[in-house]
């Protein structure tokens, strides 16, 4: 990976790393949703004579109209925290929700909250699993590189780290 990419979402200082998001990220995203409010007008508008077809369509297209104000209801509600993410400080990983020491940490996985947003999921050692998600905002490779670097350096001694949620490491070298 680009170490000039990943500086640009990894913020750090004397005092605290910070994994922060662009306002380019953010407007993908929208428009990707825009895009799907726009298909599912769309099946409203042109839908076939078959009232069967039309019944199923409609369905589909509220379930699609629900998934996708729940996503931009939460975007706008991590527009409104600012631009960081997760925040290392004080030997502590925080974001809005959590603070918790590094060294309370015993497991570090990859995966996905809600089955929607990305995550850096860890257990302590009381059991105790949380997330930190990244709602889509941050590439692999940078959430790879700031929990290899920032993170999982200062975790308990005997923590595992297991990278398999990362979607680039699913992928296989096309060539052979």
């Amino acid at each position: 990976m680009n170490q000039k990419i990943a500086d640009t979402y990894i913020k750090q200082n004397d005092e605290k790393v910070e994994l922060i998001y662009h306002n380019s990220n953010v407007s993908c995203l929208l428009i990707t949703a825009f895009l799907l409010i726009a298909m599912c007008v769309g099946i409203f508008i042109f839908l076939p004579d078959s009232f069967l077809i039309s019944l199923i369509g409609i369905m589909v297209a509220i379930v699609g109209i629900i998934f996708t104000a729940s996503v931009l209801k939460k975007i706008f509600s991590v527009r409104k925290r600012g631009n960081t993410l997760i925040t290392i400080e004080n030997n502590k990983i925080r974001n809005d929700q959590y603070d918790i020491r590094l060294s309370e940490i015993t497991e570090i996985n990859f995966g996905w909250r809600d089955n929607t947003y990305k995550s850096v999921i860890v257990t302590t050692k009381n059991k105790q699993i949380y997330y930190f998600p990244t709602y889509n905002l941050i590439s692999d490779r940078v959430l790879e590189k700031f929990v290899d670097d920032f993170v999982f350096p200062y975790v308990a001694p005997n923590a595992t780290y297991n990278k398999v949620g990362l979607d680039h490491h699913h992928v296989k070298n096309m060539s052979q």
